[in-house]
């Protein structure tokens, strides 16, 4: 089966959009420009570019662009619209939409047209980025019905976790997870060894930068109010004693007031020395006779609300096995796939490191059937991702990741 590499940071601008951005801002016609850049080098002059979301691309020309003539061609003197007006423009659905890519202007709808079966079926695209998150709209099947992403692979290490340590579970069937958590094992899993191999991991190192933001404020904020309600009943504690005990020369009193003063006092420390170093999730890993595999306790991101019990987790395979994925918590609605290695003494798992790898894998093979003119250039081909952006550098490529990626990519 054909296999192409795919490991590039683009952005599609079509010319249509420059012509209509000069237009609008007075410089030249749109019908003029076109035809003038039209079959030449275009050298542009030195642009400064800024994106508002009320508003349109603001291009400011500077140094080498004269004003009187851009690219040789006259400016019309007119009077121009004021940039926050070309905000209120209609435009209908189908025409943002054949915007957001352009086939049109590269050929490829006409082509797609024309040959309608040549959509890239039968050919496997390597997308070595930041991951590709298996949950994304458009990347679940082909053209065809058949699997649209065959594999998702973590070649840098960054969401590896040692799951060597043995243990096996009590007549009460728990078990004692690497964080020293007491895990319930589910009765219907299968486990033909009774070896349960675990392992833990802090999950911010799985998250991006901007998610791990996210929910280190949604769990300070709630922590805050947690907080708040203890300190103000330790403080109503303190004053229901001392209007009770006037005096407090007894040592059993005094002892008791030291306890609620102290209270009081950790308290408000916390408030001081708060910080939010991340949940741990436990990993448990076992061989059910077939395949490894793996089940997570995400009780601590859950905090009180009794969800994220380990004997409640659907367990996972490889995802290249059963190609499913699973979600932390709804929280964070990040999607994750599991791999495991080593004879069951490696667990990786793979979650996107920034969204580049989705983007990208959807303006290459992305196929939407409701909605056609969403689909990227090759709806019928088929995917694999291999997350070379590691998350602990901030999604930067490493050469072990890329290494390991072609790797990967010959032994398919």
């Amino acid at each position: 089966m054909p296999t192409s590499i795919y490991s590039s940071f683009c952005s599609f601008i079509p010319l249509t959009h420059f012509s209509v951005a000069f237009s609008k801002l007075g410089l030249v016609k749109a019908s003029s420009f076109v035809s003038h850049v039209a079959g030449k080098n275009l050298q542009l002059p030195k642009v400064k570019t800024s994106v508002k979301s009320s508003g349109p691309l603001m291009l400011d020309i500077f140094d080498n662009c004269e004003k009187e003539s851009f690219l040789g061609m006259p400016v019309i003197q007119e009077d121009k619209p004021r940039l926050e007006d070309l905000s209120h423009e209609k435009i209908d659905t189908s025409t943002f939409l054949a915007g957001l890519m352009p086939k049109k202007e590269i050929g490829a709808d006409k082509f797609l047209e024309a040959y309608p079966h040549c959509d890239g079926r039968g050919i496997v695209i390597a997308i070595l980025d930041s991951g590709v998150d298996p949950a994304a709209a458009g990347l679940q099947l082909t053209s065809d019905g058949s699997p649209k992403i065959l594999d998702i692979l973590d070649c840098t290490g960054s969401g590896d976790i040692d799951t060597s340590g043995v243990v096996k579970e009590d007549e009460d069937g728990y078990i004692v997870g690497a964080s020293g958590a007491r895990l319930q094992i589910n009765k219907a899993w299968k486990n033909p060894s009774k070896e349960w191999r675990v392992g833990c991991k802090f999950v911010y190192e799985l998250f991006t930068e901007s998610l791990t933001s996210r929910v280190k404020k949604e769990r300070k904020r709630k922590w805050d109010e947690q907080q708040r309600e203890a300190l103000t009943n330790a403080l109503r504690q303190l004053a229901l004693f001392d209007m009770k005990h006037r005096q407090t020369s007894d040592s059993i009193l005094k002892k008791q007031r030291e306890e609620l003063q102290n209270r009081v006092d950790i308290l408000q420390k916390l408030n001081e020395i708060y910080e939010d170093k991340g949940p741990i999730i436990d990993a448990v890993v076992w061989h059910d006779g077939n395949f490894w595999r793996v089940a997570l306790d995400t009780q601590d991101m859950e905090g009180s609300s009794g969800l994220g019990k380990l004997a409640d987790f659907t367990p996972l395979t490889n995802y290249r096995n059963e190609h499913k994925h699973g979600t932390f918590t709804r929280l964070d609605a990040c999607s994750f796939v599991a791999n495991i290695y080593d004879n069951g003494n490696v667990l990786s798992i793979v979650t996107d490191s920034s969204p580049h790898g989705t983007h990208v894998a959807g303006i290459t093979a992305a196929y939407h059937p409701e909605e056609p003119l969403l689909n990227g250039i090759a709806p019928g081909a088929q995917l694999v991702s291999c997350k070379i952006g590691d998350s602990r550098l901030s999604s930067m490529e490493t050469g072990t990741g890329l290494t390991r990626a072609l790797i990967a990519v010959i032994e398919l």
